[in-house]
């Protein structure tokens, strides 16, 4: 549409108020800047800068946010203050926002993952539903700057030196750590022979 705007400032604001029809008629703070920008005659390059800016920020300003942390509960909100622990809870939270039709689904949906590992014990089930649509798609990221680890290993802990597994040649028996398997959820981690 801003391609094919009219030359003239009248017509170009008047396009630029049908872009701004928020609920309630609200008009943001960022929205008069780009008014101003507009009216001011700058370079259609400054313009068209603006303009996008105004779009990613409207498009983000509707978008449901559900926030995820390592510290997190389940049984929490999925706000930034009162982040999830599991990414499954989150995706099992914005399923739940497409099925009731949720305001915040309008824009889409980011789950944000905040900074440290996430323990996966069994496999993340994503329904083709879960990626939402082109107009609200479902995001999952980190956070700006964190890093963000899924992780489906567990650390081995408790090794001790030797063993007395007769199948082993006794003079080998004290050069063999062991170590009790981890439990992962309620049951014991399975191991395997290395390639």
């Amino acid at each position: 549409q801003f391609a094919n705007m009219p030359m003239t400032t009248q017509s170009r604001m008047q396009q630029i108020d049908t872009l701004a029809n928020y609920p309630m008629g609200t008009k943001p703070d960022s929205f008069r800047l780009i008014k101003k920008t507009f009216k001011s005659g700058e370079p259609m390059k400054t313009k068209i800068i603006c303009f996008i800016a105004f779009v990613s920020y409207t498009f983000y300003l509707t978008a449901g946010d559900i926030y995820v942390s390592p510290y997190g509960n389940d049984n929490a909100a999925g706000t930034r203050q009162s982040p999830l622990q599991t990414l499954e809870q989150a995706i099992k939270q914005a399923r739940e926002w497409r099925r009731l039709q949720s305001p915040e689904t309008t824009g889409g949906i980011n789950i944000l993952l905040e900074e440290g590992i996430y323990p996966q014990y069994k496999s993340l089930f994503i329904r083709p539903e879960d990626s939402g649509t082109t107009d609200s798609p479902t995001r999952i990221t980190a956070v700006p700057n964190a890093h963000v680890v899924l992780s489906g290993g567990v650390p081995v802990t408790g090794w001790e030196q030797g063993c007395e597994d007769t199948r082993i040649p006794e003079t080998l028996r004290n050069k063999i750590w062991v170590a009790e398997a981890p439990r992962m959820g309620n049951k014991s981690g399975k191991t395997r022979r290395a390639a």
